[in-house]
């Protein structure tokens, strides 16, 4: 009678401990693993245990689509939700090595851990459309249109791959009354088309350049934007730009002609990568494609039969044909070449190396690097030409004319249409005259 206490008293003894066991395992995610090799285990239960997340991240996808906020049912979507909670480092992890040589991992998340992450993506989504709102509606004479865009591009971002329902009531246009919404993704890229919108680049004046060069005032809703990152093409190939305090300056290579007027689009930088954390870099590479096409319409007047705007190095067959100034091909060989030169032409086959090796000449003070509009004069300077990640050429500058600087070749810069261009200048530089 005595033995068949101790066994019943054992019983639920085990009875207690495996139902102890269940109520823990049901507060997790689980993933499971085996193989021969550890790591291969470890792997298994990693992929195991994201299919787990990702069931339940489907299934709140699932009820909010059916709200009418489209867009959740990719997959590229769920693996990004998903790997976010991999980098966690609450991880927690079981190894077991069993009798038959293998490995069984058991990998666990907790669901309150996870719970918490989705709360924070939430509160970060309605920061971010606050933060937007409140510099919009700030009472200053200025506005910083660029931290505007970015805090929605970021919220937009975010909504997209937020499982559940969300309400928020957007305020941006003054004109209408505020929109109360659970189709947060939509109508926070109105929200962006909204800005861009209403941004004006006005031309002030024409600036003494040996490019086409003019100065503009850029406005949003006719208040001064005081901080705003672009992009445009500048007859040549991409170039960035900036307004501070409102103005900002663009530099064109067009083709010559006595009186033009020419019409540019002004590409918003919405995003600041920079700023951006693992899992808003993950989405912006994925659905930075959404936001293409948005542009700011923008255009001048110029005449160009002034000589002093008449560009060094210039593109047309006109001006060639103009030019009365003539460089014999022997004065283009640099018989003793600089050493910041030949460090450089070591590492043309490199465009990371080379860059690197520029960036460090520069903070040596051996050389100064910029575009065309950052110096006085192109002459007796060097430029570097990359198409995508490759340098396809090396430019020096001589009286008036651009050439290759291997061959001695004399180009026209609408070769390089479509490409980046780098100008730097040797500091201290005594071989060219």
């Amino acid at each position: 009678m005595k033995k068949i206490r101790i066994a019943l008293i054992y019983f639920f003894f085990v009875v207690s401990i495996f139902a102890q066991q269940t109520i823990t395992i049901e507060k997790y995610y689980t993933g499971y693993g085996e193989g021969v090799l550890l790591e291969e285990a470890r792997k298994n239960a990693l992929n195991n245990l994201m299919t787990n997340i990702q069931v339940f991240i489907s299934a709140n996808m699932d009820r909010n689509l059916k709200e009418g906020n489209a867009g959740f049912s990719d997959s590229t979507t769920l693996n990004i939700t998903t790997s976010s909670f991999m980098q966690l480092s609450d991880i927690e992890e079981k190894i077991e090595h069993k009798d038959d040589g293998l490995y069984k991992v058991v990998k666990l998340v907790n669901k309150e851990v996870v719970n918490k992450q989705f709360q924070k993506q939430k509160e970060n989504i309605i920061g971010y459309l606050k933060q937007a709102e409140m510099e919009l509606f700030n009472r200053k004479g200025i506005i910083n249109v660029g931290m505007i865009l970015n805090s929605l591009y970021n919220a937009y971002l975010l909504s997209i791959v937020y499982p559940d329902s969300l309400e928020y009531i957007f305020k941006y246009d003054l004109d209408k009354k505020p929109i109360k919404t659970t189709l947060i993704t939509q109508q926070t890229l109105l929200a962006i088309n909204y800005i861009i919108d209403r941004i004006k680049f006005e031309p002030v004046k024409q600036i003494e350049s040996e490019n086409i060069t003019w100065k503009f005032i850029a406005k949003f809703n006719g208040r001064i934007i005081s901080n705003f990152n672009y992009s445009y093409f500048d007859g040549v190939g991409e170039m960035l730009g900036d307004v501070k305090n409102g103005e900002t300056i663009l530099d064109f290579y067009f083709d010559n002609s006595k009186s033009l007027e020419r019409s540019f689009i002004i590409t918003p930088e919405v995003a600041n990568e920079e700023l951006m954390d693992p899992l808003l870099k993950s989405l912006h590479n994925v659905f930075k494609s959404h936001i293409m096409g948005l542009g700011i319409k923008c255009s001048f007047e110029y005449d160009n039969t002034n000589e002093e705007y008449k560009r060094e190095c210039d593109i047309t067959s006109e001006s060639e044909a103009e030019s009365k100034e003539e460089i014999k091909t022997s004065e283009l060989k640099e018989l003793n070449p600089p050493v910041v030169l030949i460090n450089l032409l070591g590492k043309v086959g490199n465009l990371q190396e080379l860059l690197a090796e520029l960036n460090k000449m520069e903070k040596g003070g051996n050389i100064v690097t910029g575009y065309a509009r950052d110096f006085e004069s192109l002459n007796n300077l060097y430029a570097v030409v990359v198409d995508e990640d490759k340098i396809i050429g090396l430019i020096k500058q001589r009286a008036g004319k651009c050439y290759d600087y291997i061959t001695d070749r004399e180009l026209r810069m609408q070769d390089y249409t479509g490409k980046k261009i780098l100008w730097f200048e040797i500091l201290g530089n005594k071989n060219e005259k």
